[in-house]
């Protein structure tokens, strides 16, 4: 096709923005995880969030699609996991990982997921190891507990962002949805559902593509607007829903202030 005939489309200029166009909600009023090496956790607002509390915390506004706001958060992720995985035997895969900690009865400690040790350690289990003598507690006795310790840390430290974005805008929220590499995971989205006492809706896992094609499609009118196309998204790929099972929620309610969430 000669090139005065193609016709170009400005898509949202960021990859989460893109991956937000496509969750499937029905509307504004949800809590967004996107999920790999870095989760992003937010909100989509019609207004920018400017308190000073929220700059404390790292909170920062970008622009979504139609002139809104994602006010978010980038905090660590499975970066933790994806460590422990390049280093244990036979490298599992993400499956493999996901049963390891659905089967894993040992209780875990925890890890602050921000601290320093884990920002580039040239062994994550290594890394993991020096964190529970830094704060005298017990290594875990397998491998699979190593992979439930992260996932449980990881949701602890992403719920801790949740209740500060209701704190901050006076808004509780009854969904929490992931979208990315991490909505695939069994337990992780369980243990959020748990941690957080809401539902959790997880996927899309390719977010970012169907947010692209959304826009395009309504750039090129062939649908009408974006909740339409999330309504589209919601119909094409199915999502699983995650409840709080409260006997585990009250198990997981953990002392967060001792670990620096």
């Amino acid at each position: 096709m000669p090139a005065n005939q193609l016709t170009a489309v400005a898509v949202c200029c960021h990859d989460t923005a893109s991956a937000v166009a496509a969750i499937p909600s029905e509307s504004q009023e949800f809590i967004f995880l996107s999920t790999g090496t870095w989760c992003i956790v937010g909100i989509e607002s019609a207004t920018p969030l400017l308190s000073k509390e929220a700059l404390e915390l790292g909170f920062t506004n970008e622009r979504g699609f139609n002139n809104t706001f994602r006010t978010l958060k980038n905090i660590v992720g499975l970066w933790l996991v994806q460590g422990l995985q390049k280093v244990m035997p036979n490298n599992p895969d993400f499956g493999t990982i996901d049963k390891m900690a659905l089967q894993c009865e040992e209780p875990v400690n925890l890890v602050n997921p921000n601290d320093p040790l884990f920002y580039n350690p040239d062994n994550m289990l290594e890394a993991f190891d020096r964190y529970f003598e830094k704060t005298n507690q017990a290594k875990p006795a397998s491998y699979s507990a190593y992979f439930k310790c992260a996932y449980n840390s990881l949701c602890l430290s992403i719920n801790f962002y949740v209740e500060k974005i209701e704190e901050l805008t006076g808004k509780k929220h009854g969904f929490l949805h992931i979208i990315g590499g991490g909505s695939q995971s069994v337990y992780f989205c369980q243990t959020l559902a748990n941690v957080s006492g809401k539902k959790v809706v997880a996927g899309p896992v390719e977010a970012t593509a169907l947010g692209n094609i959304l826009v395009q499609a309504i750039a090129n009118n062939k649908i009408s607007n974006l909740q339409q196309g999330r309504q589209l998204v919601k119909q094409s790929f199915p999502t699983q829903v995650y409840s709080t099972k409260q006997q585990k929620r009250n198990k997981l309610a953990i002392r967060t202030s001792f670990h620096g969430l």
